[in-house]
């Protein structure tokens, strides 16, 4: 990632980010593998919650999950491991893991985690080890589309848009194909505001090759799901739009017409 994108006060910090050996120094894992990942929650510039995963094998694990006491029970706990899961996901893991003391072990099962085994550490104390399956979570076809997933759609934008993951990963509704396309949407419109030229272009041959899709219920998720979605954004935030359809594939504009 280049950035950290920030989200409902939730941040991811990967080995790339400068800060990077100093969150897992403060939280007692700088000998962690580099390929783990950090995510931390801050409220008013106070860190208030944090978040450790690493690869287990071909398993992703959460190894460290904190909220401080004065912030629990406000559903930190619950986006942290929910935006864990997130990145598991894009990254092809098809499960995670954890091994929660008892006292977390409710926490964990109401968020779908299922009982595996008991684990005694080196000091004697017994941790249970939990599952999730992450393969049903992401796997919606609506009754608008019979040939493209979440995840299919997520791996076009990301083969041409790598920037986008990190917005992804931080995106509130996963599971609404609609709702992707929306946010997509809204991508391109900030894309075009900020004048990010290269990203831009990679973004409308995206929206390009939905709309014409031979699929027609493809090509219906990129004309009603996106180009409608992107009149909304240009109309609320008062952009030209005759300005902006000139920047679009001319078969684009055609299905954009067809909108009005």
């Amino acid at each position: 990632m280049d950035a950290i994108i920030m989200l409902r006060d939730l941040s991811i910090i990967d080995n790339t980010q400068p800060d990077y050996v100093d969150f897992m120094s403060d939280l007692n894992l700088s000998t962690t593998s580099q390929n783990a990942v950090g995510i931390r929650c801050t409220k008013k510039e106070q860190t208030v919650g944090t978040a450790v995963i690493s690869p287990n094998d071909d398993v992703m694990e959460i190894i460290h999950l904190n909220v401080i006491p004065q912030r629990r029970e406000q559903g930190i706990g619950q986006d942290l491991v929910r935006l864990s899961e997130d990145y598991a996901w894009i990254k092809d893991y098809n499960q995670i893991m954890v091994l929660s003391p008892i006292e977390a072990f409710e926490f964990f099962e109401s968020l779908g985690y299922v009982y595996d085994s008991e684990v005694t550490t080196s000091n004697g104390n017994s941790l249970f080890k939990m599952r999730k399956s992450l393969t049903s979570r992401y796997t919606e076809h609506s009754s608008y589309i019979t040939e493209l997933s979440i995840k299919e759609l997520y791996q076009l934008i990301i083969s041409e848009c790598p920037d986008y993951e990190s917005r992804f990963m931080l995106f509130d509704d996963k599971d609404s194909l609609y709702s992707f396309a929306n946010d997509f949407a809204h991508y391109i419109v900030e894309l075009y505001k900020a004048q990010r030229e290269k990203e831009f272009i990679c973004a409308i041959q995206i929206v390009d090759t939905l709309v014409r899709h031979s699929d027609p219920n493809i090509s219906e998720l990129g004309i009603i799901g996106i180009l409608e979605s992107l009149q909304g954004h240009l109309s609320y935030q008062k952009i030209n739009e005759t300005e902006f359809v000139k920047r679009l594939t001319y078969e684009t504009q055609i299905s954009w017409k067809t909108l009005k």
